[in-house]
């Protein structure tokens, strides 16, 4: 009706978001750059801008013979799951400092909410859950801390001869563990793998075990019961101080790894303040609480003099050695050099990682290809690297994340991809199959119909 053609509109448009150069003034001894500017700071501009004149002299804006809108963001990400097709997906972003189980229990409240108002063909499938993860680690936790509980104790039975010994002194393990968890949040600190996975039970009974022991040699030592009582509280006041002190040597030991950075410091500077508080624990349990049951536990208990039945037998096996290694130390050295440089070469293969492995019960596999890839090209990969993982029998279900937007955490472009390989429960797996012979079997599947 204006008789304006696309070519005039385009033309207006890139004239009107131009920025010109002025030059300079100088002004005060003072240089000024002149610049014009001419930016769309939003669509009303887009829409006021004059594309021409009519006969009569009227101004024809852009809004007059257009519609100016908000276009959406080109397409560079895509999701595909089991060989099926494209799925809509998508990912919780948790905030600092918040709890994962809370978060994924709030989680799956909204989306139960969600799920009400879908159509009926229409459904919401969680195809990797943390919570499963967290009650995995936490299992694992468990398994870890009951077993080196019950391995210490077990040892402090046979080593120290006596029952109710061993008993006290492992109780300093549920007592330091409480004490430990009660003063762990003051500092922060989560009850989780990295602060609780590696902790070293032993360590934690050491001083318990001198007070113990020496009891023990006391009431072996001294007839009657008439003054037990005072016999071992005795005993237990002449080792507190060695028990303190050495308890301070290990703390001073573990110190200087509070003092570590960045991802070091996250990672074991938990395991440094929950075995601190640990140690504390265990100072108060063998000047406190030793000192008070020693004395209604061994009350009326016969010790022998004799050394423990495991250490006789130990000592039966050792006593021989000794003496053929004293008479012949040449041969004795170089067989411990032998064996000490054997050991030192195969520590050295064992590499330099400290950190704990955690089965997920999943894996995550990162697909590159070249930079030029194309969303359509990239989808149709991925239902074939899909379709073939899902051949293997371990496989529950795949998913692949294609590229990222440019608004998200971690921008990516169709030539990456995220696959989510979700596996049965271990019970389900074939005979003998490992977790390695697993990934290399997946490595082998994908080489062949997925181009590298």
């Amino acid at each position: 009706a204006h008789g304006i053609t696309l070519s005039e509109v385009f033309r207006v448009l890139e004239s009107d978001n131009r920025n010109t150069g002025g030059g300079y003034i100088e002004r005060a001894g003072e240089q000024v750059v002149i610049r014009g500017e001419a930016r769309f700071r939003g669509i009303d501009d887009i829409r006021e801008v004059v594309i021409k004149a009519d006969s009569d002299g009227t101004p024809v804006r852009v809004g007059q013979v257009a519609r100016v809108t908000v276009g959406a963001v080109l397409r560079q990400g895509a999701m595909t799951r089991d060989g099926r097709g494209e799925v809509v997906g998508a990912s919780v972003l948790m905030l600092k400092g918040e709890n994962s189980v809370a978060v994924v229990d709030r989680v799956r409240a909204r989306v139960e909410e969600i799920r009400a108002r879908l159509p009926a063909d229409i459904t919401i499938s969680p195809y990797y859950d943390r919570a499963s993860f967290i009650d995995r680690t936490l299992a694992t936790v468990k398994r870890n801390l009951s077993e080196g509980a019950l391995l210490v104790t077990l040892t402090l039975v046979l080593t120290l001869g006596s029952l109710r010994a061993g008993l006290v002194v492992s109780g300093a393990i549920p007592f330091s563990m409480l004490f430990a968890f009660i003063f762990m949040g003051s500092f922060g600190v989560s009850g989780n793998l990295m602060s609780l996975g590696a902790l070293d039970f032993g360590i934690i009974v050491d001083g318990a075990v001198v007070m113990i022991e020496h009891v023990l040699h006391e009431i072996a030592h001294r007839r009657g019961d008439a003054n037990r009582r005072a016999t071992i509280t005795h005993a237990a006041a002449v080792t507190a101080r060695p028990v303190v002190f050495s308890v301070v040597i290990v703390l001073l030991v573990f110190l200087p790894l509070a003092s570590l950075e960045d991802v070091e410091g996250k990672m074991f500077r938990p395991l440094v303040v929950a075995l601190a508080l640990m140690l504390a624990g265990a100072v108060i349990y063998c000047l406190l609480v030793v000192p008070a049951i020693a004395p209604m536990v061994f009350s009326g208990a016969k010790v022998s003099k004799e050394d423990p039945w495991l250490a006789r037998m130990i000592r039966k096996l050792s006593d021989p050695l000794v003496v053929l290694g004293m008479r012949r130390p040449a041969i004795t050295l170089g067989a411990m050099g032998l064996i000490a440089a054997g050991l030192l070469s195969l520590g050295a293969g064992l590499g330099a990682e400290f950190l704990p492995r955690i089965d997920e019960g999943s894996i995550a596999i990162d697909a590159r290809r070249l930079p030029s890839t194309s969303l359509s090209q990239a989808i149709e990969l991925s239902r074939e690297t899909e379709r073939a993982l899902r051949d293997i029998p371990e496989v529950e279900s795949v998913v692949c994340r294609i590229g990222r937007p440019e608004g998200a955490v971690d921008p990516a472009g169709p030539e990456s991809s995220d696959i989510f390989v979700n596996l049965k429960p271990r019970a389900q797996w074939r005979h003998g199959l490992t977790r390695e012979r697993l990934v290399e079997e997946m490595s082998a599947t994908l080489s062949r119909p997925v181009p590298a």
